[in-house]
């Protein structure tokens, strides 16, 4: 198999990870506009992962990256997202959840096994980030942890809509424990002096193997990317107490 067949990962300031060194593929067919079928798992045999090659447009690459990028430094269940490039096109590795079934297909039994803790993270984390487009098929269970895929669609002020109370009724009725989570949430993000991650990320991007025109669009982008992320942080409790509010109402994508 020819070595251009297989992305490159990009060596990038953000995302700290050994050599990968891709070295088979296997065909997988995939819900979604930014698949083509079949698409290809490529497996790693310096760290016996494997990774799923995500076409996109630029300005949905570094949403998505920067959302995984912010997930995995919370230590919340986001998979990896690394910037590569394969032939001429940059795109994202995105870390292959293997065995994992979709939200809308558990059992109500099996949900119940699902630790709370995941789902209030996830809720949080997609309030501060804006994240929309959040149905029950951008959710995924693996070995009773649920976990978040497709954060493209992020950085935007609109209200909340994720269908997450949808399947875990509890969450409408701990709306006090999920307010001090809030803060406990809001601390971390300060402890660990992510807002300020803005200028480390437009430092990676000046790096990146793109044109000048390119650059200039993703900087504009995380500047804006940042400005939602502050935004957000202020009302992250309003947020979701409008969420819990309006889920009886709420139209999902």
């Amino acid at each position: 198999m020819a070595i251009s067949e297989f992305p490159t990962p990009i060596k990038d300031s953000l995302s700290q990870f050994g050599d990968v060194a891709l070295n088979s593929r296997s065909p997988v067919n995939l819900r979604g506009s930014n698949f083509k079928n079949p698409s290809y798992i490529y497996s790693d045999s310096t760290t016996q992962k494997q990774w799923l090659w995500k076409r996109s447009n630029d300005t949905s690459i570094i949403r998505e990256y920067i959302a995984s990028y912010l997930a995995v430094k919370l230590g919340i269940n986001v998979p990896r997202a690394l910037l590569a490039k394969k032939g001429t096109q940059i795109g994202l590795l995105y870390e292959w959840l293997d065995e994992s079934v979709e939200l809308r297909e558990i059992k109500t039994s099996q949900l119940k096994k699902c630790p709370s803790k995941d789902v209030v993270q996830l809720l949080l984390l997609e309030a501060w980030i804006g994240a929309s487009d959040r149905h029950s098929g951008n959710y995924l269970m693996v070995k009773n942890n649920l976990w978040a895929i497709d954060l493209e669609r992020s950085f935007d002020t609109d209200p909340l809509d994720s269908e997450l109370s949808l399947y875990f009724d509890w969450l409408k009725e701990s709306q006090s424990m999920i307010k001090e989570k809030v803060e406990e949430f809001k601390k971390q993000i300060e402890d660990q002096k992510i807002l300020q991650d803005d200028f480390r990320i437009i430092e990676m991007i000046e790096s990146l193997p793109i044109d000048s025109r390119a650059k200039v669009a993703l900087k504009i982008q995380v500047k804006k990317m940042f400005t939602c992320l502050n935004s957000n942080f202020q009302v992250m409790s309003s947020r979701i107490d409008n969420y819990f509010q309006n889920s009886n109402n709420v139209s999902f994508v």
